[in-house]
């Protein structure tokens, strides 16, 4: 079973190869059906617990976290150990309020992304030195 980072609700997936044989390809469209446009596939994504002002704050930040981290890792594609300090550094920073507006900006999270990797990079050059 794998571990998913900050409990992000991820499942393993028992039997995989198994499964993924047992599935056929989808019958191919026929010339007719080539130019009609095609329905989106539905993506299914974890149930998200609601952020409830009454629960504790370090709860609010867990759930917070959970979902800024994928966020984090993909304006840091490769940076697995950077993306999981400057969420650290987000949660460690910033208030509730701060944190939920961060979810809904993708620029204000992009910015704070970049104020993190500052001080990480000014931190690493210091003890460098």
């Amino acid at each position: 079973q794998l571990a998913c980072p900050l409990d992000l609700g991820c499942h393993s997936v028992p039997n995989f190869r198994k499964n993924n044989q047992r599935q056929q390809r989808a019958p191919q469209p026929n010339n007719a059906q080539r130019g009609a446009p095609q329905p989106a596939a539905a993506v299914v994504m974890p149930t998200q617990p609601a952020i409830d002002p009454s629960m504790p704050v370090e709860q609010q930040k867990q759930i917070i976290g959970n979902r800024i981290y994928p966020m984090v890792m993909n304006l840091l594609p490769g940076h697995l150990q950077e993306v999981a300090k400057i969420t650290g550094m987000l949660l460690d920073g910033l208030a509730i309020e701060d944190l939920t507006a961060l979810l809904t900006s993708p620029e204000g999270l992009s910015a704070r992304v970049q104020e993190a990797l500052n001080v990480l990079q000014t931190q690493t050059e210091t003890t460098a030195q």
